[in-house]
């Protein structure tokens, strides 16, 4: 579950990495691992990590990001990139 993840996460902070490409890293877990897993990669992007994540869940994309960018149709092709500004309240998007 989520300690498991925490823990892969953690191994993988041992080499220092610049960037972390993670593929759905909060799949199946309960909102308790969820926020756990959440919180511990905003700490790492307040680091200087560069993050990116693979996810189905926009609203978790436009949460946690500063730039979402859409794929759609197979072989993917980019729809949509979205530069997101945090303000009081929500969120600003520019396209």
């Amino acid at each position: 579950g989520g300690q498991k993840q925490l823990l892969n996460l953690a191994s993988i902070m041992v080499m220092q990495p610049e960037v972390l490409i993670l593929d759905e890293p909060t799949a199946g877990q309960d909102f308790k691992h969820y926020t756990e897993i959440m919180e511990f990669l905003v700490e790492l992007n307040k680091q200087g990590i560069t993050i990116i994540m693979i996810t189905h869940d926009i609203a978790e994309a436009i949460s946690m990001s500063d730039r979402v960018i859409v794929f759609s149709n197979r072989p993917a092709k980019i729809k949509k990139i979205y530069n997101i500004a945090y303000l009081t309240g929500g969120f600003l998007f520019s396209f």
